[in-house]
């Protein structure tokens, strides 16, 4: 029996090497998997946090309009504020 052309690997002698492609191979396909998921995960985290900002802003814009309301004098709070307010500029006024 003749041996293998040159420059051909021999089919039989090989196991090993195809082996450790076959690892390597196995390996990369995982690796890129997992990169891929992180990836994925990491753009709806983001879109995650962006509502939640807006929320935020929407709580922040809640408190701003009851303080005004309740300087306003839409409660007995925001009467009593604005009663002490107006007696502050009347007082600057006459200079007492």
């Amino acid at each position: 029996m003749r041996g293998p052309a040159a420059g051909r690997p021999n089919p039989e002698g090989n196991t090993t090497m195809n082996q450790r492609m076959l690892k390597a191979t196995t390996a990369t396909q995982v690796h890129i998997g997992s990169w891929r998921d992180a990836c994925i995960e990491r753009m709806y985290g983001r879109e995650r946090s962006k509502g939640q900002t807006a929320v935020e802003y929407i709580g922040m814009i809640v408190v701003v309009v009851a303080i005004m309301a309740a300087i306003a004098g839409f409660t007995d709070i925001g009467t009593t504020i604005k009663t002490k307010i107006k007696e502050a500029i009347s007082s600057v006024k006459t200079g007492g």
